[in-house]
This record gives structure tokens, C-alpha cells and sequence, in this order.
């Protein structure tokens, strides 16, 4: 890694005051310290409001007052609204929000989702409505901030390159890293959190018995403080924008700019190489998350392990990827500060490649090793084997990391209503998934 770089990084104490863009001007250029703080405040907060709604997805399926069939009805129309909405919306949201501002309208709908269940607990009556409500709230959420979250990286990451003189594509590897920390990390705290402090009794619980209530309270007003820290990062100045989405409706129907929006990612599907080559992995992350999330986690670790276990189970898959994310992503740093030893390109490219290997391999793992040892007491159904199959899906860092880093330097966003991480083709085989188990435990 260049030492220019690695000298911004070991200064980011360095102090900013408050005010300077008042006393300089709006369009003075931002040191490399000002850019990588900005990004680091904007990962802490939405990887905080994001812990929150992981926590509830993940275990919105094992949740008693929901009920298994809820829970994964909640969960398929969230993913289903995830889709529609990044297909057909999330373009012309962002357009006219912006993407600062996509960021906090996405977190403050988040809200929406994580309140539900606060709802459903505390007045049993609405509680089906509410999570339906709260389910597709999440889902429309999802479906345009990852596209402002996005972009907003990807932007973040081209400022910090030119102030720091490096290369856009280091940048958005390392910034990639620094963001998966806190993403991962407060998953993982929330996830602990449910089953220590969400259950009044049974096995690794703080035995609190008002802790069932309060921990929908704690989750969102965690989710509302982490809105307004995001109100502190910068406006970064945007790419120019295509023709105004409502001068275009002026002249089309908003049906067809919908769907011509919608067909974008289609069409983007047959002339770029590149999405094809995605779409399977895309597709296996999404069969293994809604297997490990709708049945693993509700049905199999319960009937097992007994009840009580979902959050720390969980919690194994996220600590696995956050202590892998880093590593995969910044290599040269790792490298260069603990033996002082410089990697060539190639030699990061060829390791990031070599490690993308194993992602798929964890995948296919998580689906044949119950099919080969089977769910019983001697093959995978005990603590050995289920913990084996959540560290097997945690492992999917050494991909998704690396692929986060990798798609906002191949592709524009404002080509089709994507975001960091292609969201529309394990939404719509999460929904498939978690609707088909909903039906089947009717």
C-alpha cells in the first residue's frame, strides 16, 4: 500500500473543527482524514440501524409472539417489496433525494419495520397488521437505501482517492474493509442481545424478566439515534444527474418509465458479461440465508438445542464474517504494517480471487451436509454440526466483502436501480423460500 495512504490512515486523529467548511467555503476540496471520518461515521450508523433489522429478521421466524408462520410471512414480504421496489422505484427516489438524503429516508422507514414488532408485543390484537405493515415498510426500505448507500460509497471512496493520491480501486477495497467491521460487528451485537436480553429465562439469558419488552425498545431507539448521527455526514457533491424522472413523466405514462426501469437490469443482464457470472452466487446466498434463517434457526436448532439459542446461533454467522472481512480486503495494509512488506496488485488480485473460491464451496456445504449426515443426533443435529453450518455461512465474507468492493468499480449506478450489492436476485428467491415455508407449516 502506498505510504501516503497508510499515513492518512494512522492520522485520522487529526483534529477537523466544526466549522470549517463555513470559514473555508462549501466547495473547498476535503483532506483524505475529513473523507475517511465522513465514511466511518456513515458505516457506524448504518450498520447500527442495519444491526437492528437483521436481528429481527434473522429471528422473526423463532420470535413466540410472532409464530413461525407470521414471522416468515413478515420476512417474504419484505424481500418482496425489497425486489419491486429496487427494480421499478429505487432510481427515481434517489434521484430526487439524493444520496445523503436516500441514506437517512432509508434508515428512517427501517424504523418503521424494527417498531412493528414493539407494536405486536405490546398490543397482541394488531399484531398482524403491524408486522405486515412493518414487513413491507422494511422491504421498500431496503429496496432504495442500498442504492443510496451505495452510490454514497462509491463517491466517498473516488474523493478519498484523489486526496489521497491513490488509486479509486484501493480506495473502495479498503473502505470496503473499514465498512464491513461495524456492519458485522454490530450484527453480531444485536443478534447476542436478542437472546440475552430478549429472553426472561432458559440457557445463556440475563433472567430479566421486563428484558422480552425492553429490548424492542432498546432496538429502535438505536435505530432512531443512528438516523440522526447520519444527519452529520457530508452532502457529498453528486455525479451529474440524467434528465429530471419528472420531466419524463410529463411526456410518459409513469407506468412505462417504471417499466422501462425494470427491464434495465434485463437488459444489463444480456450485454454486460459481468451479470451472468453473478447471478449464481446471488442466487445460492439467497437459498442459503432463507434455509438457515426460516428453518434452521425456528425449527431444527429448537427441536435439538431447545429454545433460546437463535440469537447466539446467528450471532456465530455474522462474527465469522466480520473476523474474515477485513483480512480479505485489506491484505496489503495487514501486510504492509505488521511485516513491513509491500504486495504487488497482482498479488492481491490473485489472493482476493483465490478466496471468492471458497464462498461457493461454504454455500453448497450448508446445503449437502444435512442431505449427506442428515438432521439426527449422530450426523448434524447436535451442537458440533449446527454450529458447523452457521460458520459455513458466516464464511460467506470471503465473497460478499470482496464483491462489495468489486461491483462499484464495475458498474454505474445510475444505469439501473442496483446498489452495492445486487439485491434483486436473492430477494426474489429469499421471498420464493420463506413464502414456500410459510405454506408448508400451515
Amino acid at each position: 500500500m502506498p505510504a501516503n495512504e497508510r499515513q492518512h490512515i494512522k492520522d485520522l486523529s487529526y483534529p477537523v473543527s466544526p466549522d470549517m467548511d463555513s470559514q473555508v467555503g462549501p466547495d473547498r476540496p476535503h483532506t483524505a482524514s475529513e473523507l475517511f471520518r465522513n465514511f466511518m461515521i456513515m458505516s457506524t450508523c448504518f450498520s447500527i440501524n442495519h444491526g437492528t433489522v437483521t436481528a429481527m429478521l434473522a429471528l422473526a421466524t423463532s420470535n413466540p409472539n410472532l409464530g413461525g408462520n407470521l414471522g416468515n410471512l413478515q420476512n417474504g414480504l419484505l424481500y418482496g417489496c425489497y425486489t419491486i421496489t429496487a427494480l421499478c422505484f429505487a432510481k427515481i427516489i434517489v434521484y430526487y433525494t439524493g444520496y445523503k438524503n436516500g441514506i437517512i429516508a432509508g434508515l428512517s422507514v427501517y424504523v418503521i419495520y424494527v417498531a412493528s414488532f414493539l407494536v405486536a408485543d405490546k398490543a397482541p390484537s394488531v399484531k398482524w397488521p403491524a408486522c405486515i405493515f412493518g414487513g413491507c415498510m422494511g422491504g421498500i426500505a431496503a429496496g432504495f437505501l442500498w442504492t443510496a448507500q451505495g452510490a454514497y460509497f462509491s463517491r466517498n471512496a473516488a474523493l478519498y482517492a484523489e486526496a489521497a493520491g491513490i488509486s479509486k480501486e484501493q480506495a473502495t477495497l479498503t473502505f470496503a474493509g473499514w465498512f464491513a467491521l461495524p456492519y458485522l460487528g454490530f450484527e453480531v451485537v444485536f443478534k447476542l442481545l436478542q437472546s440475552y436480553i430478549g429472553l426472561d429465562s432458559g440457557p445463556l439469558s440475563a433472567g430479566w424478566a421486563q428484558g422480552k419488552n425492553f429490548i424492542y425498545v432498546i432496538n429502535t431507539i438505536c435505530a432512531v439515534l443512528a438516523v440522526f448521527g447520519c444527519l452529520r455526514i457530508m452532502p457529498l457533491k453528486e455525479d451529474d444527474k440524467e434528465e429530471d424522472p419528472g420531466q419524463m413523466a410529463a411526456r410518459e405514462p409513469l407506468l412505462t418509465i417504471m417499466t422501462r426501469q425494470a427491464l434495465a437490469a434485463s437488459k444489463l443482464f444480456i450485454t454486460d458479461p459481468k451479470m451472468p457470472l453473478m447471478m449464481s452466487m446471488n442466487i445460492a446466498f439467497g437459498v442459503t440465508a432463507a434455509y438457515i434463517n426460516s428453518y434452521t434457526t425456528s425449527v431444527v436448532a429448537t427441536h435439538f438445542l431447545g429454545s433460546g439459542y437463535a440469537g447466539y446461533l446467528a450471532a456465530i454467522t455474522a462474527g465469522v464474517a466480520a473476523l474474515l472481512s477485513f483480512p480479505l480486503t485489506n491484505l496489503g495494509l495487514i501486510t504492509s504494517g505488521l511485516c513491513g512488506m509491500e504486495l504487488s496488485k497482482e498479488t492481491e488480485k490473485s489472493f482476493k480471487r483465490s478466496a471468492m473460491v471458497v464462498g461457493p464451496i461454504c454455500f453448497a456445504l450448508v446445503s449437502l451436509l444435512p442431505i449427506i449426515m442428515g438432521y439426527k443426533s449422530s450426523g448434524i443435529g447436535n451442537w458440533g454440526g449446527l454450529v458447523l453450518l452457521y460458520v459455513l455461512q458466516g464464511v460467506r465474507s470471503s465473497w460478499a466483502a470482496v464483491e462489495s468492493a468489486v461491483i462499484p468499480l464495475g458498474f454505474d449506478f445510475r444505469l439501473v436501480a442496483g446498489c452495492g450489492r445486487p439485491p434483486t436476485r436473492p430477494s426474489l428467491r429469499t421471498t420464493l423460500h420463506t413464502t414456500r415455508s410459510a405454506d408448508s407449516r400451515t
